[in-house]
C-alpha cells in the first residue's frame, strides 16, 4: 500500500504527540516563555478527529489502489509462481479491503482513491517495462519495502483512528499487512532477493 503512509502517519504524529526537539526557537509545551500569542478573544483550533480519519482513509485508498494494480502485473508478468500467487493473493485481499474503505469513506462523508498518483504511476510504469527475473526482483523489492512502511503506519493509526468502524477495519488490514509481509520476506529468501533493511531512525 505504500506509504503513502509516511506521510500522513507524519501529519498524525504531530497533531497528537509532543514534540521533543530542544531547539531554543520551537515553542515548547507546557512552557509559557515559549506559548504562541493569540489575539483575545481566540482560540487555537485543535485537530479536528474526523477529518483526520477522512484523510488517511483518502491515503490508504491511494496505497490500496496501487497494490491491486501491481498485484495484476505480477499475476501477468511474474516470473515464478512465487510471484503470480502472491500476485493474486494481493489482487484478492486489497480489492476486499477497498471495498471496505469505500463503505467507510462514504458514511464519514471522505472520497476513496480511483486512480493512482504520480509517483505509484511511475512505479508501475518501472514494473511494466521489465521482464523475467529483472520483473520479480523489483516487485519483491518493492513489496517487502512497502510493507514494512504499511504495517508501521496502520499499527500507529490504530492508536490515534476515532470512528469506530474505521478502527476496526485499521484492525483488520493490520492483521493483512502482516500476513503479507511475512509472505513476500519468504519469497526474497527462497529467491536470494536482497532487501534493505529497515531503517532505524
Amino acid at each position: 500500500m505504500k506509504i503513502k503512509f509516511l506521510a500522513i502517519t507524519a501529519l498524525v504524529a504531530f497533531s497528537f504527540s509532543v514534540c521533543h526537539a530542544q531547539d531554543p526557537a520551537m515553542p515548547q509545551p507546557g512552557n509559557p516563555a515559549n506559548a504562541q500569542q493569540t489575539q483575545p478573544g481566540t482560540t487555537t483550533a485543535a485537530p479536528d478527529p474526523a477529518a483526520m480519519d477522512r484523510m488517511f482513509i483518502r491515503t490508504a485508498s491511494e496505497g490500496g489502489l496501487a497494490e491491486v494494480q501491481f498485484g495484476q502485473l505480477a499475476a501477468q508478468k511474474g516470473n515464478t509462481d512465487a510471484v503470480k500467487k502472491f500476485g493474486q493473493r494481493m489482487v484478492d485481499d486489497h480489492t476486499k479491503l477497498n471495498s471496505d474503505m469505500d463503505t467507510i469513506a462514504e458514511n464519514l462523508g471522505g472520497r476513496t482513491a480511483k486512480k493512482l498518483g504520480k509517483k505509484e504511476q511511475a512505479e508501475y510504469d518501472k514494473l511494466n517495462g521489465l521482464s523475467g527475473a529483472a520483473f520479480d526482483n523489483e516487485y519483491i523489492t518493492m513489496m517487502v519495502m512497502d510493507h514494512r512502511q504499511d504495517l508501521q503506519a496502520f499499527q500507529h493509526e490504530f492508536e490515534v483512528v476515532s470512528d469506530p468502524a474505521l478502527k476496526t477495519a485499521v484492525e483488520r488490514t493490520v492483521r493483512v499487512i502482516y500476513r503479507h509481509l511475512q509472505m513476500i520476506e519468504q519469497i526474497a529468501k527462497d529467491q536470494n532477493v536482497s532487501v534493505p533493511a529497515p531503517s532505524t531512525k
